[in-house]
């Protein structure tokens, strides 16, 4: 990977996520340059929700800026903070974005965003069959390595013949990045996950009702070639999108 290329970082949880953080202490160790520019706050869920009907302030903050708003506003933003980059990276999430995610996904949508800007972009996940153990931040170092010394030259020549730029969603599970053997990466379709549908209501200590929402995610439908599919095998599951705008070239 050319290390002059300007990469741009954005997410859905937060600047000082651990993800997003272990990305850029990977790419100044490397010296490559990149730009934050991410939600102050967790955003996940917020799916392409822009900001229109409130002011957004920005902060600076080192390597770019945060934005108190979602992470397509984010994005928006930033693109005017900096020159256009190469590449935007969108992540590293905590937690997998599979099949049906991609309508709820922040994460997803800032990738979306940097596409329609004309520039190549990927949505990056860090998937875990279950709790994140605790010492989670030595993955989401792993999985930042993974990502650009060979998950992205994968993608990469795949698109070498092509001017257009590409987006992609990459879901990293934890269980390649421990096995003995070297992680491999696969192409994949979107799956589809089943969600439970609970909506549990609760008490405050003053009596007042509060809710929450969504239930857990269950399990995925059986559909060989999915990334649903194939993370559950413990590949790294690279997933072409279909745009549904047109960029902004």
């Amino acid at each position: 990977m050319n290390t002059q290329k300007l990469l741009f970082l954005t997410n859905d949880d937060g600047f000082d996520a651990v993800g997003l953080q272990a990305l850029a202490i990977f790419l100044r160790s490397q010296r490559t340059p990149f730009f934050i520019s991410a939600p102050l706050a967790e955003q996940s869920g917020a799916s392409h929700a822009i900001t229109l009907h409130r002011p957004l302030r920005i902060k600076k903050i080192e390597d770019g800026i945060t934005i108190d708003g979602t992470p397509t506003d984010a994005v928006f933003i930033g693109m005017s903070e900096t020159e256009k980059p190469t590449m935007v990276i969108s992540g590293i999430n905590r937690g997998g974005n599979l099949g049906n995610d991609l309508i709820y996904s922040g994460t997803v949508a800032a990738a979306h965003e940097g596409f329609s800007f004309g520039i190549s972009s990927l949505a990056v996940s860090l998937f875990s069959d279950g709790r994140f153990p605790p010492d989670e931040e030595r993955f989401f170092t792993l999985a930042a390595k993974l990502l650009i010394e060979s998950v992205i030259p994968f993608i990469e020549e795949r698109e070498r013949d092509s001017d257009s730029p590409f987006l992609y969603n990459v879901n990293i599970p934890i269980a390649a990045l421990v096995s003995s053997t070297t992680p491999q990466i696969r192409y994949a379709t979107l799956g589809q996950r089943l969600y439970g549908s609970g909506v549990e209501k609760r008490r405050d200590p003053r009596g007042r009702e509060y809710i929450w929402i969504g239930g857990n995610q269950l399990k995925f439908v059986d559909i060989p070639g999915s990334d649903c599919n194939l993370i559950q095998e413990g590949f790294v599951t690279v997933t072409p999108l279909e745009p549904r705008f047109e960029r902004r070239d």
